[in-house]
């Protein structure tokens, strides 16, 4: 839990916050709960999933966005530099 939630960059009370659910329901995923705790029967593991889908989806738009831009601007350049140098 304590990797996913610096991948994340939050807290414990933030992740519990992002996922609508009781800050024990995040904090409390070591010892015994941890071991009985399972993706099949516990709900927060679905709903934990959701939200990072969600976010690496999000950040996979933002790349594709930053990566149009400076397509754009690249192309742009050149044909500054073109005119600049008479071509």
């Amino acid at each position: 839990m304590t990797r996913i939630q610096l991948a994340l960059d939050m807290t414990p009370r933030q992740l519990a916050n992002a996922l609508d659910v009781d800050t024990e329901m995040v904090v409390d995923r070591v010892g015994p709960r941890a071991s009985m705790s399972s993706s099949m029967t516990d709900p927060f593991w679905g709903t934990l999933s959701k939200y990072v889908n969600e976010r690496i989806a999000g950040l996979i738009a933002v790349k594709d966005e930053l990566d149009r831009k400076l397509r754009v601007d690249q192309r742009e350049h050149v044909m500054r530099i073109n005119k600049v140098m008479g071509e």
